[in-house]
């Protein structure tokens, strides 16, 4: 059903000004959510676009490190076993670092960035576990 006008429902019998209301009300929302449909879609697109980009950007960096060593081994400069287990040690390094940050979040009370695990909502908001005992 289409939008329907002031008059169209004056004169008609079978819509009120309520039902025309109504319909009309029904078609903006679904104009508004075809627009942002239409929004996301294309956000969604620049991201697919962002992401082919850097995997293209990730594999110029490989090819280039992959170069850089056989290079730097062909010259005699590096053993080649030696790089990769640098390379192994310092990847495992930077999992364990990442995996030892724990998420922050400030307490309320002391202002203090605390582990998230110690702390309890309370109804002013995130209390560290000292500043909620000494409540």
């Amino acid at each position: 059903m289409a939008r329907i006008g002031f008059f169209e429902a004056l004169v008609s019998d079978d819509i009120t000004l309520r039902e025309r209301d109504a319909i009309n009300s029904a078609h903006d929302r679904a104009d508004a959510a075809l627009e942002q449909g239409t929004m996301l879609g294309q956000s969604i697109g620049s991201l697919q676009r962002v992401i082919r980009a850097q995997a293209t950007e990730i594999k110029r960096l490989q090819t280039a490190l992959a170069v850089l060593a056989h290079v730097l081994e062909d010259a005699g400069v590096i053993d080649g076993k030696v790089l990769d287990y640098r390379i192994e040690a310092a990847l495992e390094e930077e999992q364990a670092t990442a995996a030892a940050q724990v998420e922050t979040v400030m307490c309320v009370a002391c202002s203090q960035a605390v582990a998230k695990a110690r702390t309890n909502v309370t109804e002013l908001g995130l209390m560290c576990d000292r500043c909620l005992a000494q409540r």
